[in-house]
């Protein structure tokens, strides 16, 4: 392993670390928001949907 490809494994470790303390606590409801995102605007609610 060269020395730019430790540097680049230890910014990636970093950056997982840090997207772990923002994210902590919260995973459930960025992942329904971005469920809900996704959906194009004029699609019904899934109660509506047949």
């Amino acid at each position: 392993m060269t020395r730019e490809d430790q540097d680049f494994a230890r910014s990636q470790k970093s950056m997982i670390g840090q997207t772990m303390r923002e994210y902590g606590g919260r995973f459930l409801f960025e992942l329904i928001q971005n469920g809900y995102d996704a959906q194009p605007p004029d699609a019904a609610p899934s109660s509506a949907r047949s």
